[in-house]
């Protein structure tokens, strides 16, 4: 990790998450060197790091607070009934206490696989179409 000038600029350099990372910060060494101290204490605290700083949102939160109002405005009221009874007695048990933007495609993949031994694949299937109806509960996930 460190500080380095390049075109009149200074840079910050640092690994997170096994990856490299390099931010254009300032003209001035000084405020590179403390935003570098700052991206080091975060990485200790093991906060997401990024371009920006993802708001950091427990699935169960996201759809309780979020996607069942939506649901509710946006889709019949049978399907939403449906998708209201699948995320809470099968989504927030699994992913509950996880963040949103954690939640990978590997998951959703694991968790299909084990719903898949317990019913059938055409239940895996509609509980699939119910979060994805009118939006996706996964934003970008499922």
């Amino acid at each position: 990790m460190g500080v380095f000038k390049k075109n009149g600029f200074y840079w910050i350099d640092y690994y997170a998450d096994g990856q490299r990372h390099r931010r254009k910060i300032s003209p001035q060494k000084n405020v590179a060197t403390l935003a570098l101290k700052d991206v080091q204490v975060k990485i200790s605290k093991g906060e997401y790091l990024g371009i920006y700083e993802e708001k950091k949102v427990f699935f169960e939160d996201f759809a309780e607070k979020t996607y069942i109002p939506y649901a509710k405005a946006n889709l019949g009221p049978t399907t939403f009934y449906r998708c209201e009874g699948i995320i809470k007695t099968r989504l927030i048990p699994h992913f509950g206490g996880s963040y949103v933007f954690k939640i990978t495609k590997k998951d959703i993949e694991d968790y299909k696989t084990k719903r898949s031994a317990q019913v059938q694949p055409a239940t895996v299937n509609r509980i699939a179409a119910s979060v994805t109806c009118s939006g996706a509960l996964l934003t970008g996930v499922i």
